[in-house]
């Protein structure tokens, strides 16, 4: 799956329902984001929907070594197709902090190994090295 940043400005692309569900990350969100670009196109290496809004965890850069989570109001989707990777479960909390359920579709360890994203973000080895795999296999199948 491919997206493209439309607007990196919330005030632009999010209807009054969506910053509503974005509530709790609004303060981050809101006026620019300075880390996605417009026009730029970003493989998606999972989704979580809740509350009618779609977040996609996308890697910006080719030098980190972790994915950000973002709403699907920032983007216009290039290439629907989910990767053959990711598997779906039901998910009791956001994984990006929000409350509520619902369902994310993700890698197989993302979804089993518990506090997976947290510990890629602390930059834990075995989670780096596993997201990286995943890196490659999702870019393998991505079609530009």
């Amino acid at each position: 799956m491919i997206v493209k940043c439309i607007d990196n400005r919330i005030e632009k692309v999010c209807t009054k329902k969506t910053s509503e569900a974005l509530f709790d990350t609004y303060h981050r969100l809101k006026g620019e984001d300075e880390y996605i670009q417009r026009g730029r196109s970003y493989i998606v290496y999972a989704m979580f929907i809740a509350n009618d809004v779609k977040w996609y965890l996308l890697r910006l850069r080719e030098d980190t070594w972790y994915p950000i989570w973002y709403p699907e109001c920032f983007f216009e989707i290039v290439e629907g197709s989910p990767s053959r990777h990711w598997i779906q479960t039901r998910k009791y909390s956001n994984p990006r902090g929000g409350r509520g359920c619902g369902m994310l579709y993700a890698f197989y360890e993302y979804t089993e190994i518990d506090n997976f994203y947290d510990n890629l973000i602390d930059k834990c080895e075995e989670e780096v090295e596993i997201f990286k795999q995943v890196v490659q296999k999702i870019k393998d199948e991505a079609v530009y």
